[in-house]
């Protein structure tokens, strides 16, 4: 079977999931509006 150049529909329905999780673990993607600060955060207060 040859590869095609587009996605199937399981791997368009999957993906957008499957990239959101990996985003979660890795941290917070590009679009974050605010980023993880719990401790500098927690020094403050």
């Amino acid at each position: 079977m040859t590869e095609s150049p587009r996605p199937t529909d399981e791997e368009l329905e999957q993906g957008p999931s499957r990239i959101d999780e990996e985003e979660e673990m890795r941290g917070p993607s590009p679009g974050d509006p605010e980023p993880p600060a719990d401790e500098e955060d927690g020094d403050d207060s």
